[in-house]
């Protein structure tokens, strides 16, 4: 099989598991926008997203140091040292999960106040709050199956595990209108637990990890040294993505939260296809660029980003289209969030034209310019909030998400075309 072929076969599971996925996590939201108080979805959502920021620390950048790593193993056949780095990453995200939990079990008072902006966000922060542990646990064990390619088991666990049993659990109890916030926290737990079970009970069948020791020291240092970088790419990354949300609950009110949240969830769809291509490709880019393969790596990329270019723009038209009749599934309360979709879903149009341009740079080598990138669109981000947002709550929010993602992308593509010289589209194609 051609590697087209076999990135074209992938992409396929992908983008039906990611489509379920997406539709998963809409049909969540509506249920919870709808059987729980506007004031206290946007809590959850609230609470959740900053929760969310904390998991890029306690992932230290691990989850992507394997998808540069195990490839790298692979290739040189070293089957020992892959299991020793997959029970390394595991362990390492584990204990800096703990830690950071312990630390904000001291004094949650000092981080409901200053972190939240609320002592009021004391009790649900303290519902949610060992939710980084078992998110930091998922996504690395997920990595673990997407650095091996085993795009399956990667995509069920995400997608129709962990979105799906939420949803599932959350149906079943708005059967009987039993859904009250701390119930739904629960059920977010029950989730987790459960698609972290099913991927360890994989990882043991196929003999994916052992003991540490058959690393070097100075290897482990090496990774080290790469992950901190990108963990640091990773917490200003997801800070720029929850900017808008964060600020809006600092700045507004949880109303306005869940407004901008479901105008979030549904402009997403118009580049979700965008998140198939990057845990298909992110493998193949670091092979490619290790075998010097850059031809062959610009003509999948180019072709790649005409392909997200249609589609992207053709589900842009059709929101637009029926803005009014999207945003009522959410409940009446939340029609005047039509306008912030839109200006969202542009944001998500120019993300998708991009294409996979942050994992181009990361798996060439270049981690430490998309970290400076990261920094430069934090800023702005963070300066265009403080002033958006207080002047129109949940439609500055949206403006702030879609410069974050035309500033991030635009720059990318400028710098990965200056270091690897790769360019987003191509007219002719060379094999």
């Amino acid at each position: 099989m051609s590697l087209e072929k076999e990135l074209f076969s992938k992409f396929s599971l992908l983008f039906i598991m990611n489509g379920l996925g997406k539709a998963f996590v809409l049909f969540t939201n509506i249920l919870l926008a709808r059987y729980l108080s506007v004031e206290s979805y946007g809590e959850f959502i609230y609470v959740l997203s900053v929760i969310t920021m904390m998991t890029f620390i306690t992932k230290f950048g691990l989850d992507q140091a394997v998808l540069k790593y195990v490839p790298k193993y692979e290739v040189n056949g070293e089957e020992n040292k892959i299991r020793s780095f997959n029970s390394f990453i595991v362990i390492f995200t584990s204990l800096i999960s703990i830690l950071l939990i312990t630390i904000i079990m001291i004094n949650p008072d000092f981080f409901a106040t200053y972190i939240l902006g609320n002592i009021n966000y004391r009790e649900i922060l303290s519902y949610q709050l060992y939710l980084v542990l078992f998110l930091t646990l998922l996504n690395v064990l997920a990595s673990i199956f997407q650095a091996r390619k085993d795009i399956m088991t990667y995509s069920i666990s995400l997608n129709l595990f962990q979105n799906g049993l939420f949803l599932l659990f959350i149906y079943l109890v708005s059967i009987f209108n039993f859904v009250n916030l701390q119930l739904v926290i629960y059920l977010k737990y029950a989730s987790l637990i459960m698609t972290i079970i099913y991927l360890f009970m994989k990882i043991k069948k196929k003999n994916w990890m052992g003991s540490i020791k058959n690393i070097h020291k100075e290897e482990y240092s090496r990774v080290i040294k790469f992950s901190i970088p990108m963990m640091f790419v990773g917490v200003i990354g997801i800070i720029i993505i929850q900017t808008s949300v964060y600020l809006t609950g600092y700045f507004h009110n949880p109303r306005s939260v869940a407004i901008l949240n479901s105008a979030s969830q549904v402009a997403i769809v118009v580049s979700f296809m965008l998140q198939a291509i990057n845990q298909v490709f992110a493998p193949y880019i670091s092979k490619m660029y290790y075998e010097g393969n850059l031809k062959q790596l610009n003509n999948l990329y180019s072709k790649i980003n005409y392909f997200m270019m249609f589609f992207s723009i053709v589900f842009l038209v059709l929101l637009v289209a029926f803005k009014h009749e999207v945003m009522s599934i959410f409940g009446p309360e939340f029609l005047i969030g039509a306008n912030a979709m839109i200006i969202i879903a542009v944001g998500q149009v120019y993300n998708a034209l991009t294409g996979p341009c942050e994992y181009m740079l990361t798996m060439t080598g270049h981690q430490k310019a998309n970290l400076m990138i990261n920094i430069i669109t934090l800023i702005a981000v963070v300066v265009s909030g403080i002033i958006l947002i207080p002047l129109y709550g949940y439609i500055g929010g949206a403006l702030c998400t879609s410069i974050s993602l035309i500033i991030s992308n635009t720059i990318r593509v400028w710098v990965m075309y200056k270091k690897v010289g790769i360019v987003p589209f191509k007219i002719h194609y060379s094999s």
